[in-house]
């Protein structure tokens, strides 16, 4: 059940401002929970392979890992 994807992303600039960009697995939903203690936390249930911009978190694109350039 378990399999190793390779991909070679390019990064260049944010399109949108012009910052520097980073390629990461994006967390895309999570719930919400109250611990034993009380607290408030959120669990990670999904992630997606993004590249986002370091300028401004909103400027962020999902990459398709099925998509050849």
């Amino acid at each position: 059940g378990k399999k190793i994807s390779l991909e070679k992303v390019q990064v260049d600039t944010c399109p949108k401002c012009g910052g520097k960009m980073k390629y990461y697995n994006k967390p895309v939903k999570w719930v919400s929970y109250v611990d034993p203690s009380g607290k408030k936390k959120q669990r990670i249930t999904e992630r997606s392979p993004a590249i986002e911009c370091r300028r401004n978190q909103k400027h962020w694109w999902e990459v398709d890992p099925a998509e050849e350039c």
